[in-house]
């Protein structure tokens, strides 16, 4: 018997990865400019990066202090073309002869990130990530051709990070329609001044 879903709100897919470079991130403010796709998602994996340290008082515990330092991603992707890893920040790609000057190392680039998944409802859940630092791209792994239908994915590893600026990760939200789909593709600017200039006085 097949079970109603229309209420349920289990996450059930992932999809829709979007980067943004990240123009600006200090104290004074931040902002991204533009933004690129990388499709055909397959899965996310989360560690969250955290310090603990407990403290004792009469030979109990009195005090549980955690810090955390940030979120470590893995995602994976079916294919990744030679210039989405340049734009990455590993290597340099060349137009004319189609190669990609790979750089293992990386520029430690930082980028927006933004996301679904897809709820049992239909519905997605997004997210927008302002920090992500990429540490590594590469094919998983590589093996000769079998009977099966393997295949090596590519993986992006990087940190979530808090924003400078106010020390904000990023907001979740669950859509209600298609329309808001639109949601993932901006993040916007934050600490941009505002001010109009100051004006001679009216006599």
């Amino acid at each position: 018997m097949k079970r109603e879903t229309a209420g349920r709100i289990a996450l059930r897919g992932f999809s829709r990865v979007r980067l943004f470079k990240i123009v600006k991130n200090d104290t004074e403010g931040y902002e991204v400019g533009e933004s690129f796709v990388i499709p055909e998602a397959q899965s996310m994996t989360k560690s969250a990066n955290i310090d603990s340290e407990t403290i004792y008082a009469d030979d109990n515990i009195y005090m549980e202090m955690t810090s955390w330092n940030g979120l470590e991603l893995e995602i994976t992707f079916a294919e990744m073309l030679l210039q989405k890893m340049a734009e990455l920040g590993f290597g340099e790609y060349s137009e004319s002869s189609g190669e990609l000057d790979w750089d293992p190392q990386g520029k430690g680039l930082e980028f927006g990130l933004t996301f679904r998944a897809l709820l049992a409802n239909g519905r997605y859940r997004m997210y927008k990530m302002y920090v992500f630092a990429i540490s590594g791209v590469d094919a998983s792994g590589l093996q000769t051709r079998g009977g099966g239908v393997n295949i090596a994915p590519y993986v992006i590893r990087g940190i979530v990070k808090r924003r400078t600026i106010d020390d904000k990760v990023g907001p979740i939200k669950d859509s209600q329609n298609d329309e808001d789909m639109e949601w993932l593709e901006e993040i916007p600017s934050k600490g941009e001044s505002s001010a109009t200039p100051d004006l001679d006085p009216q006599p």
